[in-house]
């Protein structure tokens, strides 16, 4: 999620490009944390010990731990309903085999995530987003 209080939408808006990186399922508590804190006031990759690596069609860095980077242009910001969804196209992407941990997470948007399948209740863990969940 973001909007015009992040340092990502900000970021989006003035680069038009961006890394969606996806973690391995071993990273879900880190990402979590990662999204409870801004890039305005903390240094992620330094803070959560990430390696930023070369991307090959955008300046944005690709998360050397994470499972896969997709490197992405806007294309267009449409606004619906009062809310707004960027439309992104992929220009590269990349996996990385030599995880050990390939299984992926999905946010059911309340602060549960399925693993495989499995739920995973991190809502304690969401401090940012308490209001929101």
């Amino acid at each position: 999620m973001l909007g015009p209080w992040d340092c990502s939408y900000r970021a989006l808006l003035k680069t038009r490009e961006c890394v969606l990186a996806i973690p391995g399922a071993d990273l879900l508590a880190k990402t979590v944390a990662i999204g409870n804190c801004s890039g305005a006031e903390v240094d992620k990759f330094a803070e959560y010990k990430l390696t930023p690596c070369l991307a090959a069609k955008v300046k944005a860095p690709l998360i050397g731990e994470a499972l896969k980077n997709l490197e992405c242009k806007l294309i267009k910001k449409l606004n619906i309903n009062g809310g707004e969804l960027f439309v992104l196209q992929g220009v590269a992407a990349w996996h990385n085999p030599a995880r050990r941990e390939q299984r992926t997470f999905h946010a059911k948007g309340d602060g549960t995530f399925f693993i495989d399948g499995r739920q995973v209740n991190l809502r304690s863990k969401m401090t940012r987003w308490q209001d929101c969940i």
